[in-house]
């Protein structure tokens, strides 16, 4: 596997986070929140740590510590399956599990996940492995999610 070399805009991310240190934290985020998530963004997580800080946070770490290849189909499987979650557990999550995630929602990130991790692979895994080994990655990715 070929390993890419390390995304600008997450040294960019990571290089800011360090220089502004955790005490300028409530200014980022005002940026963040009016500026870069407004549309998005729900006024209550103006002040609360929500899914899109620890989507960035992910994908730097995943930056450093994976290939290419490993940081997108994350991403990927991320972008699709966690949505995906989250309106099918609001709109039909009925069995709940864990405060406010549901079985229905925890099921259809496993299905969307394993599909959209599937079709990556399938469209741009190492050739040099076997489709079959592409699908019990995929799973395994969905699986962990």
């Amino acid at each position: 596997m070929v390993s890419g070399a390390p995304n600008t805009v997450s040294h960019t991310f990571a290089r800011t986070a360090v220089i502004f240190g955790w005490n300028s934290w409530s200014r980022w985020n005002d940026f963040l929140f009016d500026r870069v998530f407004r549309v998005i963004s729900r006024p209550f997580e103006r002040h609360h740590v929500n899914s899109a800080t620890f989507f960035l946070i992910g994908v730097t770490f995943a930056t450093f510590l994976f290939s290419r290849e490993a940081t997108l189909l994350g991403v990927v499987v991320l972008a699709l399956a966690d949505p995906a979650a989250m309106l099918i557990g609001i709109r039909w999550g009925r069995t709940k599990l864990v405060g406010e995630k549901s079985l229905e929602g925890t099921l259809a990130f496993f299905g969307v996940a394993a599909v959209a991790g599937a079709a990556y692979l399938v469209a741009f895994g190492p050739p040099e492995v076997s489709i079959a080994g592409r699908l019990a990655v995929a799973i395994t990715t969905a699986m962990i999610g």
